[in-house]
């Protein structure tokens, strides 16, 4: 029997697309969208493609603010130790130690922030 032509039948029903998707986009969203999608591509094909890539997306919580603090006071305080390793050649056992302290300070809040980073992106 000759082929009468129109859209080919998908014999595997595994590959058989059923599920229809829709949700409303901004102009914006739309745009950017768009720009995604590689241009030999149909819209869904773009989609299927960004949606079902292997890359993991990353949403910065709303309260980053906090972290950025944090990361800007530790900046301030190893700034805080250079200058004071630079301006005096000697320093004595008690500023050593609480260089010391502040380095281990200095660790566990980047501990803590790598952390709370890492459970935000991952739920």
């Amino acid at each position: 029997m000759k082929n009468k032509g129109g859209r080919p039948v998908i014999k595997d029903e595994k590959n058989k697309r059923i599920k229809h998707i829709g949700f409303y986009v901004t102009l914006d969203e739309y745009e950017k969208i768009i720009k995604n999608i590689p241009k030999n591509s149909s819209l869904s094909e773009g989609f299927r493609t960004i949606m079902l890539s292997n890359k993991k997306q990353i949403y910065v919580p709303l309260n980053f603010e906090k972290y950025i603090n944090e990361v800007n006071k530790i900046g301030v305080n190893i700034n805080q130790i250079a200058k004071k390793l630079n301006t005096h050649n000697d320093i004595s056992l008690n500023e050593l130690n609480d260089i010391k302290t502040k380095v281990a300070h200095l660790n566990s809040m980047f501990s803590h922030i790598i952390n709370t980073l890492n459970n935000k992106i991952d739920s």
